[in-house]
């Protein structure tokens, strides 16, 4: 005898239920975007600063970030590389910090196959 194939269960939600769950995700995101210690800068293709978070605020000196080229922020131009990949660039450079100078360490990374324009995360690190 032949039993019945059960067909797999499917979760159906609403559109509505999504909406609250991206949402809450969402939130999510920004607060860790918003917790972290290293700083973060993202630009587009024409490295425009779209955003960053506090952390990238206060390793770059405050003022206004957003609009600003990342690359002629100070410290960015004068940082050194310390490699090159296909797939990111890690810079170094120095700064006043207190009564001695420190180093920062700045990643770029291409962020892939994004639509309308691709963009690039700058990720800024203190390791004195």
């Amino acid at each position: 005898m032949r039993r019945p194939t059960q067909s797999p269960k499917v979760e159906r939600r609403g559109a509505h239920g999504r909406r609250r769950e991206d949402a809450l995700e969402n939130v999510i995101v920004q607060d860790a975007f918003a917790a972290l210690t290293d700083g973060v800068i993202i630009t587009d293709e024409a490295d425009l600063i779209l955003g960053a978070n506090p952390a990238a605020f206060r390793l770059l000196g405050g003022g206004d970030l957003v609009g600003r080229r990342f690359g002629d922020l100070l410290l960015v131009r004068r940082a050194t590389t310390a490699q090159r990949t296909d797939e990111r660039l890690v810079r170094r450079a120095r700064f006043p910090q207190d009564d001695r100078s420190g180093v920062l360490e700045i990643v770029s990374t291409a962020m892939p196959g994004r639509v309308p324009a691709p963009r690039t995360i700058h990720t800024v690190r203190d390791i004195t």
